[in-house]
């Protein structure tokens, strides 16, 4: 067994490389060079952006719990990023929310879980495609007892399983808790 590692350490490594913005912008200028009459230009890093999308399977075999630790995850991916995107799915999308809809929804009630039948990816990718959402990442909540795609997308993709897990056959795989691993193909 590896090292243990708390699952959000991955993401978070991986979100601060994707979305952080080390840029320089001239205004504002910064601040510190004013009072010697120099207008310098300001370091940009702030939160990007950017968009991810975040798939969560509903499916009957994750847990109540997986699915509410999943969506709760939100709250710390809006540390990085403006616009996320979210999916719940099982082997169909059976909900959709825009950003804008997100914020309203934490804001006033807890999201409705439907669907909890069996799991399928493609139809998640396939639907991410024609939407023409282009995500800088995309995370998804799976038991990874799924079908996945043939091909993996042109961007990056993060599994965060549960303990209780099948591997899924490309992306960086995190466990739930406490262990991280990488798939190669």
């Amino acid at each position: 067994m590896g090292k243990k590692i708390h699952w959000q350490r991955i993401p978070y490594r991986f979100l601060y490389e994707v979305f952080t913005k080390d840029e320089y912008r001239t205004f504002p200028p910064s601040r510190k060079y004013i009072p010697f009459d120099l207008y310098s230009p300001t370091l940009k890093n702030e939160k990007s952006e950017g968009c991810v999308v975040v798939a969560v399977d509903v499916s009957g075999s994750m847990s109540r719990e997986d699915i509410k630790e999943a969506l709760g995850e939100i709250n710390f991916l809006k540390e990085f990023v403006e616009k996320i995107w979210l999916i719940l799915h099982d082997v169909r999308v059976t909900r959709f929310l825009k950003p804008q809809d997100l914020r309203k929804i934490f804001e006033k009630e807890p999201i409705k879980i439907t669907g909890r039948g069996g799991t399928s990816h493609p139809e998640v990718f396939s639907f991410i495609e024609d939407n023409t959402i282009r995500p800088d990442l995309f995370i998804g909540f799976t038991d990874g007892y799924s079908e996945f795609p043939e091909k993996k997308p042109s961007y990056p993709v993060i599994w965060v399983v549960t303990k209780d897990y099948q591997e899924p056959p490309w992306g960086m795989v995190v466990k739930m808790g406490v262990e991280s691993k990488r798939t190669t193909s």
